[in-house]
């Protein structure tokens, strides 16, 4: 109250007196969320889709080229073993790029992260499956060229998919949500009555 201490019929001036944190006065920027995870997920939902397309077409399409070759330099194409191991672990990995492109189109950060793995997993197949395939006879006699042209382009290629998968992150205003590993519920074990 701000008053003199004299009756009058002025106006009186009452309240409390506050102390403003800085807390308080914080700005709020209403921004629309970036569209960057959705349209990067869509992206790696439809290279997922590519992959196991592309792998269950493989055998057709590498015997309809082989058919158009000569008879001589015509190849045996019988899968073997590894070709069906091969193909299933492809098959996978295209399942898992689906679900976490799905993932990033709801905006989870794990879809990130999982998209991450996958690459780096499918990376590794690859080299590996690059070393145990045999040598091309145009490439017989230039072997470091071959391996470095092959190594090369696999580090590129899973670079660039890195960065393309890393836009999510990079991007302001994304409103991915935080990664949470913390179980739901942890079981009381002293209550008899739950089991």
């Amino acid at each position: 109250i701000i008053s003199d201490g004299a009756s009058s019929n002025e106006n009186v001036l009452t309240g409390v007196t506050q102390t403003i944190s800085a807390q308080q006065n914080q700005m709020v920027l209403m921004q629309k969320p970036s569209d960057a995870p959705k349209i990067i997920g869509v992206l790696v939902i439809l290279w997922g889709g590519f992959t196991i397309l592309l792998t269950l077409a493989s055998p057709f399409v590498n015997e309809s080229i082989n058919n158009l070759l000569p008879e001589e330099e015509r190849a045996d194409l019988t899968m073997g073993t590894i070709d069906y191991i091969t193909a299933f672990v492809s098959v996978l990995i295209g399942l898992a790029y689906i679900y976490s492109g799905n993932l990033m189109v709801k905006r989870q950060r794990l879809g990130v992260n999982l998209t991450f793995g996958v690459i780096a997993i499918s990376f590794l197949i690859q080299l590996i499956l690059f070393f145990f395939e045999p040598i091309p006879k145009a490439y017989e006699d230039a072997e470091g060229m071959y391996y470095g042209i092959g190594i090369g382009s696999n580090i590129f290629c899973g670079a660039m998919c890195f960065l393309l998968a890393a836009i999510p992150l990079m991007v302001n205003n994304a409103q991915l949500e935080p990664v949470n590993l913390a179980p739901t519920s942890q079981p009381d074990w002293g209550d008899e009555n739950q089991f």
